[in-house]
């Protein structure tokens, strides 16, 4: 993935495969895809750096963060 800066900590997704940008589709709650070609609310997402070194992504659609469930096994969702 391309990390598109928006500014003020925002960040757009562009899949290098596609050319497309990632979505929180369904307001987050349907898995995250590469399917958007303008960036809008729901291919918005905020860039967070923790304490212990990782970064996580919170997502604008939602306010919520972007997860791996079971265990990775499961698709993005925020």
């Amino acid at each position: 993935f391309d990390v598109l800066e928006q500014g003020n900590g925002v960040v757009a997704l562009r899949a290098v495969v596609n050319g497309k940008l990632v979505c929180a589709e369904n307001g987050g709650t349907a898995p995250l895809i590469a399917n958007r070609a303008v960036i809008g609310l729901y291919e918005q997402f905020s860039w967070i750096s923790n304490a212990d070194g990782t970064l996580s992504l919170l997502a604008h659609a939602n306010s919520r963060y972007v997860c791996a469930d079971n265990n990775g096994a499961a698709p993005l969702i925020a």
